[in-house]
């Protein structure tokens, strides 16, 4: 293990920092306790390898405010990889939502050049001004509520292209 940082997946979602620092300070200095919240699991970061090794031994498959804890070495974040473009797919939109709200909604991550929602499909694309803002807004909203629905934010792909079909009948 490389650094003393631990993920920690299946958690209750009510559970506290506090209650899940307390669990792991039997093993080793607890630095830092990050459990995101509503989406049951986070991450502790302990003071050295050998302890976040040691609590993940110990911790890995353990029942934990009646949930089976899972517990690993955590991996660095996707969004190290840098976004190419500046659109993003915006997937699972409650299909009464308006253009003015999408655009509401992501522009306090930068300047909207486009903005199209596909009626009746539940999806849309949403272009900013350039990549970074395009990534602040990805990680911002993705996995967020809107509208009553989980929103799935990525960066949008290249259409693929369709071969013509003819459809004469002879």
């Amino acid at each position: 293990m490389q650094d003393g940082k631990l993920y920690v997946g299946n958690l209750s979602y009510s559970v506290t920092n506090n209650e899940v620092e307390e669990l792991f300070s039997t093993y080793g200095e607890v630095r830092e306790v990050n459990i995101i919240e509503g989406r049951g699991f986070g991450f502790v970061e302990l003071a050295n390898p050998s302890e976040a090794e040691k609590a993940k031994e110990a911790l890995d498959g353990t029942e934990f405010q009646g949930r089976t804890l899972k517990v690993d070495e955590a991996r660095p974040q996707r969004s190290e990889v840098k976004m190419q473009g500046s659109k993003l797919y915006v997937g699972n939109l409650d299909y009464s939502v308006s253009n003015e709200q999408l655009e509401e909604l992501f522009s306090t991550y930068g300047e909207i050049k486009e903005l199209n929602i596909i009626e009746g499909r539940g999806f849309g694309f949403v272009e900013l001004a350039n990549p970074s803002e395009a990534e602040k807004a990805k990680e911002a909203l993705d996995g967020t509520e809107f509208q009553g629905r989980t929103l799935k934010v990525d960066e949008a792909r290249p259409q693929k292209r369709r071969e013509k079909r003819d459809y004469r009948r002879y």
